[in-house]
């Protein structure tokens, strides 16, 4: 039974790695256009995150572990509530195929990872994370390099920025930034104890590096910094924090302050370092309009779970009105687009599972105050700057809301955390 289970863990965490990026792929379409066809490509990836959902009810069932999974689903009650929240948009939705099938690939996913949640402890996740972000990585590179009408996104605007397997290159400079910080975690932990380990993923670390440069992305670049600066101030603080006293956490969050808002007085300055005007490349005048024009007809409860981008002619419209020169394909915020699916309503339930998942991150580093301890918090630091300037939260992919649900679980006292094989 044991090498059974193992082997189907395997098959689940590699079709997992797929589907969670598939829409995000030039593989596959962006939006779900044929969710109106029974047997269209929409219905055919529902059908293999409905196998991979079976699988893992098979492995739960053998294991007599459903009872213990759903007391985890209990203890994150709030996840649920969101959950059906998105599935009750179906009443009000511009498209009932369309936000069925959006719906089902979100429950699908927030329902395995669930599973790998109580299935793995935290090392193990940054370990198996860490590995597909390597296979992903060298995918990209390849794909850029002997594949470059598909790699390279030669047009206007970008004129030669890499993009990988991905539909845009800031898909490509965000998860390739957030690879680079499982990377970082890998050497940390191996550098005294496997010389071997520590030189491979310093080389996945330089080339996910060369990824977000190459990429241009000026998202992907502040995240990169933020991510790396907060990761070495995390080193520094491991090893003096012995010698710290309040008031010197006191002078350090006046620092912060202070730079905080030298950085909101001077925005041209801080963003031209990134290649960037405050504008943020017209994504300002994009949010304004939704909130004036888009958001305030239906401000409760929102259009409908993934159904507002999926409507071409208001992709084109509203190109046309904010004076974009290419098209519109998202909100480019991932708090604003959930803000348009499901409403103040949604937005509040939203916020609340992640300020959960913050609230149990900084409860689980502080009681372990090890270098491991502190990966569920950068992680939605991560999770919460990125989606500043791009959508990450279920528009064009699931990969970063199911490390979301991972951090809620993972994040739990130790004994509530299940058994694996």
């Amino acid at each position: 039974m044991k090498k059974l289970c193992i082997s189907t863990d395997a098959g689940i965490l590699i079709a997992i790695l797929i589907l969670a990026n598939l829409r995000a792929s030039i593989f596959f379409p962006l939006f779900p256009t044929t969710a109106f066809f029974p047997l269209g490509l929409a219905w055919i990836e529902i059908g293999l995150w409905g196998v991979v959902f079976l699988a893992t009810a098979r492995v739960l069932i053998r294991l007599n572990l459903v009872s213990d999974y759903w007391r985890v689903w209990r203890q994150t009650w709030l996840l649920g509530i969101f959950v059906l929240l998105a599935l009750i948009s179906l009443v009000w939705s511009g498209s009932f195929f369309v936000t069925l099938f959006r719906w089902l690939e979100f429950f699908f996913a927030t329902t395995i990872a669930v599973y790998i949640g109580v299935r793995y402890d935290l090392r193990r996740i940054l370990e198996l994370l860490a590995w597909g972000g390597a296979y992903l990585a060298l995918f990209c590179l390849l794909f850029a390099l002997f594949l470059p009408p598909i790699g390279v996104a030669f047009g206007y605007p970008y004129y030669g920025a890499w993009r990988g397997v991905f539909w845009h290159r800031n898909h490509l400079g965000s998860l390739m930034a957030l690879f680079n910080l499982f990377f970082l975690f890998q050497i940390a932990m191996n550098l005294r104890v496997d010389k071997a380990q520590t030189f491979l993923w310093g080389f996945f670390y330089l080339l996910t590096l060369s990824l977000v440069v190459l990429s241009r992305s000026a998202t992907g670049a502040i995240l990169l910094v933020f991510l790396n600066s907060a990761f070495i101030l995390l080193l520094i603080w491991l090893q003096v924090k012995s010698r710290l006293r309040l008031i010197h956490y006191y002078v350090l969050c006046l620092g912060f302050l202070v730079a905080l808002v030298i950085g909101f007085l001077n925005p041209d300055f801080f963003f031209s370092l990134f290649g960037r005007e405050f504008t943020l490349a017209a994504r300002i005048d994009l949010w304004n309009y939704l909130l004036k024009y888009v958001v305030i007809k239906r401000p409760i409860l929102g259009y409908g779970f993934g159904f507002i981008w999926n409507d071409r002619m208001f992709r084109i419209e509203t190109a046309e009105i904010v004076r974009w020169d290419f098209p519109v394909m998202i909100g480019d915020n991932g708090f604003f687009d959930i803000l348009l699916h499901l409403g103040a309503i949604g937005l509040f339930v939203f916020l609340a599972v992640l300020g959960l998942a913050c609230m149990r991150a900084i409860r689980f580093a502080f009681a372990e105050q090890t270098l491991i301890g502190f990966f569920p918090i950068l992680f939605m630091a991560y999770a919460l700057v990125a989606n500043i300037s791009f959508s990450l939260f279920m528009e064009t992919e699931e990969f970063v809301w199911m490390l979301v649900v991972l951090m809620l679980l993972t994040t739990l006292r130790p004994k509530e955390i299940l058994p694996t094989c």
